[in-house]
C-alpha cells in the first residue's frame, strides 16, 4: 500500500513573506512580484538570483538554479523551498526562495 500525501504550497505576497520569513522556513511557498536586480552565475552550478517584488517595495530573493532566463521587470512566480540561508558559489543568500535541484 503506497499513501501520498499532497505538499502545501503557500502563496504569498512578498511583504507577507518578508514580514514573518521564520513561520515558512523549510515550506514550498508561490510568490509573485516583478522581477529586479538579476544576476546570472555560472561554472559548475549555474543559475540565476533575481528579487521578486511588490508594490510595496519588499521584495524577497529568488535562487534559481540550472537554465533560466529572466527578464528584469516582468511579473514572475516563483515556486520552490524557502530557505533562511542558501550557499550559492562562495557566498551565503539569506530568507531566499530556492528553485531547481541544488535544493
Amino acid at each position: 500500500m503506497h499513501v501520498f500525501l499532497a505538499a502545501t504550497i503557500f502563496a504569498l505576497t512578498p511583504s507577507a513573506l518578508a514580514s514573518s520569513h521564520g513561520a515558512y522556513a523549510g515550506a514550498t511557498v508561490s510568490v509573485s512580484g516583478v522581477v529586479e536586480r538579476i544576476h546570472y552565475g555560472r561554472g559548475r552550478h549555474a543559475y540565476a538570483a533575481y528579487d521578486l517584488c511588490d508594490a510595496s517595495a519588499n521584495c524577497v530573493r529568488v535562487v534559481h538554479f540550472g537554465a533560466a532566463v529572466i527578464t528584469p521587470g516582468e511579473m514572475q512566480t516563483a515556486t520552490g523551498m524557502f530557505r533562511r540561508t542558501v550557499f550559492v558559489g562562495d557566498a551565503h543568500v539569506q530568507n531566499a526562495i530556492v528553485i531547481g535541484p541544488r535544493r
